[in-house]
């Protein structure tokens, strides 16, 4: 019997177990950042890309020893086995020690005669199985020592887990930790972002509503010193048709008289000649003519104005409507930010937003409040052309007749032009 040899654990011996490569590939984490990432001056990419290296090691370190605890226990399960196969062959080699000595005892008197022979036999026998007997307990001795030396390894190695689970742990709570960090300066930086976005859209619609504001101005104003001139220019008109008609019941009064004087008296009839007849009534045809134009152009200026007020009422609309649709915009993100940051960032865009939205509030509302306003000057100016208009009307009286009456109506229709004319440059100025 040839007892099987205490087995030495090493790689030469066993070549069915795989050997790992946990060496590292780079020298350094700079150089991982540089092959992978470039390089960064930002201490927390670093803190972070060694951390991930570190767990990446530690991992590999883990799985090797999990591999050679695997190995260990394999090992141990070989040799319990060999423990046990060595015991049974002990066993079934003393068991025919014990029976041939009862075999002699019982029957001494059949082995009486090769006794000599037995003598040798036994002699030769217990050498043998000496020897075989030293032999086992040698490899008996050899496993204990491995299976010792085994055990104390796995406690080492136990150890080692611990440890690298007590700092797998605590790297990943820095990682956690950094994670957080990291998270929250990205949604800070997100809300500084917003916030200038926010501001400059303000100010955007600030400018916009300042010149809508300003245009609408303008154009009330220039409604207004037109409705100024309509009045006048009514007036004016008023106190013409109220003069003509006094004129009229003069020149019917007068006729009558002079029709009367004719009667009682023949009195010498006045005769014009056909060409200043025809003149006058030139003349009053091309007075007529005018009087239409001015009345059309007035009529086209006013259609001009209602436009103008119409389009800024318009634009005034779609600005409001602009300004409730940003506002509405702004609420949103404000509550979807709200709801991922810290209360600090939520202080922050709360009064940003408040102040933001009170301050466009009291802008436009005393924009709104504002009234247009209206020059001194311009009064002055249209009351200045309003006492011009009535100075030009003769005050003394004159004897009535019928060249008098047609130079008065002529008169009368030429200030009409004149009055017309000044409007006209009047209304062409304000247009400008």
């Amino acid at each position: 019997m040839n007892p099987p040899s205490s087995p030495e654990i090493s790689d030469k011996e066993e070549p069915w177990r795989a050997t790992i490569d946990t060496s590292s590939p780079f020298s350094s984490v700079k150089e991982a950042v540089i092959l992978f990432e470039g390089h960064s001056n930002a201490s927390e990419e670093v803190a972070l890309l060694e951390v991930k290296y570190q767990i990446a090691q530690v991992e590999r370190d883990l799985i090797a020893k999990e591999r050679e605890t695997l190995d260990v226990l394999k090992e141990l399960e070989m040799t319990k086995r060999i423990a046990k196969d060595l015991k049974l062959k002990l066993q079934k080699e003393a068991m025919p020690k014990v029976h041939p000595v009862m075999d002699y005892e019982e029957h001494c008197p059949k082995f009486c005669e090769n006794q000599v022979d037995l003598v040798d036999l036994n002699t030769s026998t217990k050498q043998s199985l000496e020897v075989d007997f030293r032999r086992t307990i040698d490899g008996l001795t050899g496993i204990l020592t491995t299976a010792q030396l085994l055990k104390s390894k796995i406690q080492n190695e136990k150890s080692l887990l611990e440890v690298t689970r007590q700092n797998l742990s605590a790297n990943t709570a820095e990682v956690l930790s950094l994670e957080k960090h990291l998270n929250q300066m990205t949604l800070r930086l997100q809300l500084n972002a917003d916030i200038e976005n926010s501001r400059l859209i303000t100010e955007t619609a600030k400018s916009e509503v300042s010149k809508l504001t300003a245009d609408l101005e303008q154009t009330k104003a220039k409604i207004k010193s037109a409705e100024i001139r309509q009045h006048a220019v009514k007036n004016i008109e008023a106190e013409a048709k109220a003069s003509e008609v006094a004129a009229l019941e003069k020149i019917k009064a007068l006729s009558d008289s002079d029709n009367s004087n004719s009667n009682i008296q023949n009195t010498s009839r006045v005769n014009l000649p056909v060409k200043q007849f025809l003149e006058l009534f030139r003349k009053a045809s091309e007075v007529d003519k005018l009087s239409r134009r001015n009345i059309e152009e007035n009529q086209s200026k006013q259609e001009a104005i209602t436009e103008i007020t119409e389009k800024s009422n318009t634009s005034r609309q779609s600005v409001d409507e602009a300004r409730r649709k940003w506002r509405l915009e702004h609420v949103q993100k404000q509550h979807s930010l709200r709801n991922n940051t810290t209360k600090l960032t939520d202080k922050t865009t709360n009064e940003v937003t408040t102040k933001s939205v009170s301050s466009e509030d009291n802008n436009a509302g005393q924009k709104d409040n504002r009234k247009p306003k209206v020059t001194l000057r311009q009064l002055l100016n249209e009351e200045k052309s309003v006492r011009n208009v009535c100075k030009k009307f003769p005050t003394k009286r004159k004897k009535f007749s019928v060249l008098s009456l047609l130079n008065w109506m002529i008169k009368i229709r030429r200030t009409r032009r004149r009055r017309l004319r000044i409007r006209r440059r009047s209304m062409f100025d304000f247009s400008c």
